[in-house]
């Protein structure tokens, strides 16, 4: 086996003796990486999950949005992914239509009503997340056509095209706003998971998202975020939905494997009773729940820095 040894200077061990952390890059193959943590009291191997928000700014915009955890912005969220469904289920339901009398115009007319709707909601919210798309129409066929038919990137809207149904030829076309499916993925809990783990960087933790870690049985666990500072470790689970006792059970296993020093769960809704009861029963189990504004999750975090690391 090819080894190559690693070399420290004395001022990096001092840095790890003051609690800094080293992110070791380990390249496997070409496109293969993984990543070793290690620091006072802290060792973990990890591999970082892909995310849409690495090469889209207005999704990191999105997650540094001031309490966008209130019940306003999360019901634009909601109303955003609700409308890009409604849109793109009238556009799909009649993509191959044979049917003359299907009403096309009044179809057109209740796409464009919401796609207005839905260009609205992303400027109350001051992010930009659909992405414009043309779609044709074959008068024929009385059906819509994608925009790679007589798409921006096959000329101009005026140019004639034939339809790939009926050999039509077809040049009528309207605009159309669309979520792409990464970032509709991405608003459908995601974005929470990047959303708390700011805080922990605002507060000078070491924050790694979307990331599987290593357990000691060998297994990759995906995580939400791993957290250190001081030779202290946390995992974390975000929720934009409710968790069940069985989610605690699964992320109670993946901390006891992964060994790190607590684990945390951070629930949007309210955390049931039931549920509630099985987390306390697990003294390194940290939750937070029923979060109504940024405040809520900084305070819990200022917390953890005065009982934990300081």
């Amino acid at each position: 086996m090819f080894s190559k040894p690693v070399i420290l200077d004395s001022s990096e061990i001092k840095k790890f003796a003051q609690g800094d952390i080293m992110d070791l890059v380990i390249k496997v193959d070409k496109n293969r990486y993984f990543n070793v943590i290690f620091g006072e009291d802290i060792l973990f191997r990890i591999l970082k999950r892909d995310s849409v928000i690495k090469e889209k700014n207005n999704l990191k915009k999105l997650v540094r949005h001031k309490n966008l955890v209130e019940k306003n912005n999360l019901e634009i969220i909601n109303q955003i992914i609700a409308l890009d469904t409604e849109i793109k289920a009238i556009i799909n339901n009649d993509r191959f239509s044979v049917n003359k009398k299907s009403g096309y115009d009044d179809k057109i007319v209740l796409i464009e009503d919401k796609t207005k709707r839905l260009k609205n909601l992303e400027k109350i919210l001051g992010v930009g997340l659909s992405k414009e798309d043309e779609i044709s129409i074959c008068g024929h066929c009385n059906a819509f056509r994608f925009g790679e038919v007589i798409g921006k990137s096959l000329g101009s809207k005026n140019q004639e095209r034939e339809c790939p149904i009926c050999s039509r030829i077809i040049n009528k076309s309207f605009d159309v706003l669309c979520l792409p499916n990464a970032i509709k993925d991405f608003l459908a809990g995601e974005w929470f998971e990047f959303y708390a783990s700011k805080f922990f960087e605002l507060n000078e933790w070491k924050i790694f998202t979307r990331v599987y870690v290593f357990g000691s049985s060998g297994v990759e666990h995906e995580v939400d975020f791993l957290a250190v500072k001081k030779g202290i470790s946390i995992i974390g689970e975000c929720k934009t939905g409710n968790i069940t006792r069985r989610d605690v059970s699964n992320f109670i296993a993946k901390y006891y494997d992964i060994n790190c020093t607590y684990a945390m769960l951070i629930s949007i809704n309210r955390v049931d009773p039931g549920t509630l009861k099985y987390i306390r029963k697990n003294p390194n189990l940290i939750y937070l729940d029923n979060i109504k504004k940024d405040s809520n999750i900084n305070k819990k975090i200022l917390q953890l820095d005065k009982a934990l690391v300081n």
